[in-house]
């Protein structure tokens, strides 16, 4: 199901509205320059996507690589750079901060979370370029058990009849939402049991492994499609996620909002020092492909979330203000040894 303009207007005004101020660096550089005005791009772009092929964040990189490729006038490429953490690929960015041409893409909330865990650089000091998509987070279950929606499985956990959660790594923003919803709703959840991949995780939920896990919600739809050995018991994000519209939201079920740490953000970066003229270009670019054929295409193809849902003064906002929030929130420093 694609989102329909309404929606997409209206989680950009939400996003303005959470963006506390903008990032002195891109004071200035939000106008748009004609061509004849910028010197980028000179030469081909890369994309590095700090995961290995075929996962949710290389899905987008390889959604937006032709409609970039076009607006751009250049190759853009996608370059895999796999690891335990996103900060082991999106190191590459921080060793070359003069590259205009070397991009990085990731979800925001694992950015923030995973460098706060692991790295020794702020995501803030990174140049936002803007986001090309979103991903609600969802929590689902076994379908031997009988959930009886959120505060039922809140009330199971709490009761000691669960206790794991299955899912990524640690600092991912499943992890983060888990751990603010557990901080916000009293939901008594002990340990975080994270598989190599979204796959292996909704697998082990599958056989009952671990009963119960927190994923992307694009994961999770083939099973909301049809009747399967999953259930999905409810979406952390208050509004809900159009793609799997009959799902209850932990706002129907009257818990405390998760909304900062409930839906990713496909995010677009480049350098910390990266042109202002680099940085306009590419905020114009990616909001441009928006209304492209061939987005619009996968979009209604694939259902997901496709929209240049913030741009790149509200994107380098939000990564500030979440960088701030996330440790006044929930203790990290148990993660870090991991």
């Amino acid at each position: 199901m694609a989102p329909s303009r309404k929606l997409r207007l209206d989680r950009r005004t939400l996003l303005k509205t959470t963006a506390v101020g903008t990032t002195a660096g891109l004071a200035g550089c939000s106008g748009v320059l004609d061509d004849s005005e910028s010197d980028f791009p000179s030469e081909s772009v890369t994309i590095v996507v700090p995961f290995a092929e075929g996962g949710g964040t290389d899905g987008y990189a390889r959604i937006i690589q032709e409609p970039l490729s076009e607006e751009l006038g250049v190759e853009v490429t996608i370059n895999n750079i796999p690891g335990e953490t996103p900060v082991t690929g999106l190191n590459e960015l921080i060793t070359n901060p003069n590259d205009d041409h070397q991009l990085g893409m990731a979800g925001h909330l694992g950015l923030v979370g995973s460098a706060l865990i692991y790295a020794d650089w702020e995501p803030s000091d990174l140049s936002m370029l803007g986001s090309v998509g979103s991903l609600a987070i969802s929590c689902y279950g076994n379908a031997e058990y009988d959930w009886g929606g959120l505060n039922g499985m809140i009330e199971k956990f709490n009761d000691g009849e669960f206790s794991q959660v299955a899912s990524i790594g640690f600092g991912t923003p499943f992890h983060l939402g888990a751990l603010v919803a557990r901080e916000r709703a009293d939901w008594e959840w002990e340990q975080w049991v994270p598989y190599e991949g979204a796959a292996p995780s909704v697998q082990a939920v599958a056989q009952d492994e671990v009963p119960f896990g927190i994923i992307a919600s694009v994961v999770l739809r083939p099973h909301y499609q049809s009747d399967t050995e999953i259930d999905i018991i409810g979406t952390l994000r208050s509004d809900g996620d159009p793609t799997m519209p009959e799902v209850e939201t932990w706002s129907d079920a009257g818990l405390p909002s998760v909304d900062e740490v409930s839906n990713i953000l496909m995010s677009v970066f480049g350098p910390e020092q990266m042109s202002d003229d680099a940085r306009s270009r590419m905020d114009e670019a990616l909001q441009n492909i928006m209304d492209t054929d061939a987005i619009e295409g996968t979009r209604e193809e694939t259902g997901l979330l496709i929209d240049s849902y913030a741009t790149a003064d509200e994107l380098q906002g939000t990564i500030s203000k979440l960088e701030t929030e996330i440790p006044e929130i929930v203790d990290l420093d148990p993660y870090r040894n991991q």
